[in-house]
């Protein structure tokens, strides 16, 4: 995917929302890590961390995230239930 903002080629991967308590926390990683699953997903390296408030137990996957080295940005395409 292209950025929109700079115009260069982005880094596809996945948002996982994890967290117990009211600061759960927003991650991309690229999409070799976001798809470990098991023991091997303790293990997740290549992160970008998002700021965000949240309740959550467990963990929530987001597949479709795309992140731009350039300019730091993280562009996300998701399905919304309606």
């Amino acid at each position: 995917m292209i950025c929109p903002i700079c115009g260069k080629e982005m880094t596809k991967g996945g948002i996982i929302l994890s967290g117990i308590k009211l600061d759960g926390e927003f991650t991309w990683y690229s999409q070799n890590e976001f798809d470990k699953k098991g023991l091997k997903a303790w293990d997740r390296s290549n992160r970008k961390n998002i700021d965000a408030k949240r309740s959550l137990m467990g963990e929530e996957k987001f597949n479709n995230a795309y992140f731009c080295e350039s300019c730091n940005k993280i562009v996300g395409i998701f399905t919304i239930n309606i």
